[in-house]
């Protein structure tokens, strides 16, 4: 009973002749059987789909109990995978035509397909966009044939397929269709997607060149230029440029040579080609060739040595292979032994490759003739105030040399005589020229003063000198007499002694001289008086009072502030006389002296010198009295209002230095602090009280 086509005839008899039992409505039966419609199944059902199926198909058969068979209840259905039809008939037994049938099919499901494309090349000279775009493309080509009604197969990549790198390479995928419906293998194909590789570019790079010498500069430049212009890339993927690496100037046209790198990347990166080649310009090695000129003998003077003309000397008596000469004057020696010299000229003779040839030319000589001319005459004056004073130039003004130059210099000053039988003062010149001393000839000058005969010597006693500010500025007694023998011209003047009276800064010197008269002998008693007070405090020369820092307190520095002070007659000094607290800043105040003590007062203000309580809230000041003040350990301090808060209370130096800290809480109008027991020195400390919204801070000396 089990086969594809299974035909069951069932007769259905009806005949009740025999028995004439029916009642008379069961006389009408039906009027034939009923088959249900066919029954095909789509494409890739599930058998469980199946089965409900076949079993709706069957039961909606409709027959009388004819010669029925037992087989439709035993009948199976078809399988998903083999598929398969089944038939059933039904035979009407009262009337042949109501005969029925239906079938139910399951048709054998389709293997899984795909459409899969053809292997793939791109490239070269892609971009790793253009690689993933198309690979992505070409991944979406694969598709499943839908060949099912229902349940289609599925496909999908094995792993996670990748794309080439762009610069060359491939990738084999495999596309794998599944059947849903578990009927058959899956169904696979490979194919390959492949990137053709970048080639590097193929380049074109010149020979080595070596140009000759003697180029000029312009030349080498221009062949250089153009030898680069030759490097090209000759094949490569498009949009490849080839560029230079570094591009050094040209060789100098003296010789020399340069490498470039010549260098190009196809567009995508993926291949490079270079090269290296070397541009050369020979050396020129030669130096100028010729003859030096030679040397000089016989001269007289040093002016006939002519004047060094390095160019001249080069281009008359040199050349060069390539052309040109440059003269150059290395150094001039003079050599003088008394009236001989020697002048050496040193040229070095260079073409303009730096090449050079050396050439030296002496000229020597000696000039043994001494200059000519007429000593001047002097004269009579009528004083020796009158007497003129030495005077060279006008002495060599009156000779003559035969290589130029005269000079002349003051050998000595001769005085003879006294003013009762006159004076004669002689200047004793040495003339010469510039070859040496050899050459030299004297000349005397005299002048002469008249004798005053028996009459006094005219002058007087010099006032004395009252202002002066420094004890140093009372001229020496020898600086005294000067003064007296320019107030009695012609006296004999002679010290006698001093007298001091001196406290450094208010002084008072009597230097006395006898003044006797040479002719009369006449004696006078000058006393010359020099007297002063330093009333001149120190003045800020050198900066003067400094200015204070902010953000902290530095010690108190005496000697720095006195050194921006200098004094006119002694040495300064500084110290520091008091010191003000002013909210957040100190004021240090220092007194300026000098040895006489003059002084004068600098005031410097550091700022924020303390620092400021608080978290940047306003800040009020707190009021507080503390007492005693001096105290020697006890100490009391009052408030004026209180809050009950608590209170930071700080003691500190001048230096800004914390030398005792409390936390106290302001709960009474009076708090005692004991300081006896904290090993404080004496002297004076700062007392600061904080809390959250007011501050105070107060001095205190402390004294044991």
């Amino acid at each position: 009973m089990k086969h594809f086509n299974i035909i069951l005839r069932i007769s259905i008899l009806a005949t009740i002749c025999c028995i004439g039992l029916l009642a008379p409505q069961e006389a009408q039966a039906r009027s034939g059987e009923e088959c249900p419609d066919p029954v095909v199944m789509p494409l890739c059902s599930w058998q469980s789909d199946i089965n409900k199926a076949f079993a709706k198909w069957k039961h909606k058969f409709d027959y009388d109990d004819c010669d029925i068979s037992e087989d439709l209840d035993d009948l199976k259905p078809p399988k998903k995978c083999t598929g398969g039809t089944i038939t059933v008939t039904l035979d009407d037994c009262d009337n042949p035509r109501d005969n029925c049938s239906s079938s139910f099919t399951v048709e054998v499901p389709p293997p899984p397909s795909a459409i899969c494309p053809d292997d793939m090349m791109i490239g070269p000279c892609v971009t790793q966009a253009e690689v993933d775009a198309a690979f992505s493309a070409w991944l979406r080509t694969f598709q499943v044939e839908r060949n099912c009604e229902v349940n289609e197969d599925e496909g999908g990549f094995i792993g996670m397929p990748t794309a080439p790198n762009f610069c060359g390479g491939s990738t084999e995928v495999t596309y794998v269709v599944r059947n849903k419906i578990d009927c058959y293998e899956p169904f696979t194909c490979t194919r390959t997607f492949t990137v053709k590789e970048t080639l590097a570019p193929v380049l074109f790079c010149p020979e080595n060149p070596e140009l000759p010498s003697c180029l000029t500069q312009a030349q080498v430049n221009q062949e250089y230029q153009d030898w680069l212009n030759e490097f090209q890339v000759v094949e490569a993927c498009p949009g490849t440029v080839g560029n230079f690496l570094f591009t050094p100037p040209a060789p100098g046209k003296c010789g020399g040579s340069v490498t470039v790198t010549y260098v190009a990347t196809t567009p995508n990166g993926c291949a490079t080609s270079s090269c290296t080649k070397t541009f050369s310009v020979d050396f020129d090695l030669e130096a100028p060739m010729g003859t030096c000129p030679p040397s000089v003998t016989g001269l007289t003077c040093l002016s006939e040595v002519p004047e060094p003309d390095a160019q001249a000397l080069a281009d008359a008596n040199y050349t060069d292979n390539c052309g040109i000469v440059i003269g150059v004057l290395t150094n001039v020696d003079l050599d003088e032994d008394n009236c001989d010299f020697t002048v050496t000229h040193d040229y070095r003779i260079y073409d303009d490759c730096g090449n050079f040839t050396p050439c030296s030319i002496s000229y020597s000589g000696g000039d043994d003739e001494a200059p000519t001319g007429i000593c001047p005459a002097g004269g009579e004056v009528a004083s020796l105030g009158d007497v003129p004073t030495p005077d060279p130039d006008f002495v060599a003004a009156a000779y003559t040399d035969n290589c130029g130059q005269v000079w002349a210099q003051v050998l000595s000053v001769n005085q003879s005589g006294s003013a009762c039988e006159g004076f004669t003062v002689t200047h004793n010149y040495s003339v010469g020229d510039n070859c040496g001393k050899d050459n030299n000839v004297l000349c005397s000058v005299s002048w002469t003063v008249p004798a005053n005969g028996d009459g006094p010597i005219a002058g007087t006693c010099p006032e004395p000198v009252t202002d002066l500010q420094c004890w140093a500025d009372v001229p020496t007694s020898a600086e005294a007499q000067a003064t007296m023998e320019a107030a009695f011209p012609g006296a004999n003047v002679t010290y006698v002694g001093s007298t001091n009276i001196n406290n450094y800064c208010q002084f008072s010197v009597a230097h006395a001289f006898s003044v006797v008269d040479p002719c009369t002998g006449n004696r006078t008693i000058c006393i010359l008086e020099y007297s002063g007070k330093d009333l001149t405090p120190p003045a800020p020369t050198n900066g003067g009072c400094p200015a204070g820092v902010t953000g902290s307190l530095p010690a108190p520095d005496p000697a720095g502030v006195a050194a921006g002070y200098t004094d006119n007659c002694s040495s300064v000094h500084a110290y520091l006389v008091g010191t003000n607290l002013n909210g957040f800043s100190v004021t240090y105040h220092y007194r300026i002296y000098d040895d006489c003590d003059n002084s004068v007062l600098c005031s410097v203000t550091h700022t924020d010198a303390i620092a400021r309580p608080g978290n940047g809230s306003a800040i009020t000041e707190l009021q507080m009295k503390a007492y005693p003040n001096p105290t020697s350990g006890e100490l009391f301090i009052e408030f004026g209002e209180l809050s009950a808060e608590k209170a930071t209370i700080t003691l500190s130096n001048l230096y800004g230095q914390e030398v005792f800290s409390r936390t106290l809480t302001l709960d009474a109008p009076t708090q005692q602090l004991n300081l006896a027991g904290e090993n404080l020195s004496n002297g004076t400390y700062l007392l600061t009280v904080r809390t959250n919204d007011a501050y105070t801070t107060q001095k205190i000396v402390f004294n044991r």
